[in-house]
């Protein structure tokens, strides 16, 4: 709260430095990953998942996946504390907001983290069908990476 006053007397309304400031003080990280298992019929099953560890891991209020707009429902929203009913013994009190589907179609997801205090951390995360268990995406704490998956362009 301290630092909150400080950059609020320094800058004024300063909303987007708040969001900088209020995340910055959270140690852990956040990253999403997939698993996916062999086509049958022609279609994978898979999952991605949003897994946090460190302090940051019980701030999260909620995950939000979009998915590729041919998806029937492609945004999904998974809150902290609510079952988790797409995956068998999982909830999200375990704080790893997993949601499965299946698809033949390789796409960038947007993952959407709502923090407890109103702030958000937001990045992608390549679905990646062709491996079992895909590498992770780190969403938080920022950093630049580089990639040889195709560039999501809006």
């Amino acid at each position: 709260m301290r630092h909150r006053k400080l950059v609020s007397s320094l800058l004024g309304t300063a909303g987007i430095i708040l969001v900088a400031v209020s995340n910055a003080l959270a140690q852990g990280t956040i990253k999403v990953s997939n698993e996916s298992t062999p086509p049958k019929d022609g279609t994978y099953s898979w999952i991605v998942r949003t897994f946090a560890e460190g302090e940051v891991r019980d701030r999260i209020r909620s995950v939000t996946y979009t998915l590729h707009p041919s998806f029937y429902y492609p945004v999904q929203v998974l809150a902290a504390a609510s079952p988790n009913l797409s995956v068998g013994n999982g909830t999200n009190l375990q704080k790893n907001f997993a949601y499965k589907s299946s698809g033949w179609g390789q796409f960038w997801i947007k993952v959407d983290v709502l923090m407890a205090d109103g702030t958000r951390e937001v990045g992608y995360h390549y679905l990646d069908l062709e491996k079992r268990k895909s590498d992770s995406s780190v969403i938080y704490p920022k950093k630049l990476v580089q990639t040889n998956k195709p560039i999501k362009r809006s």
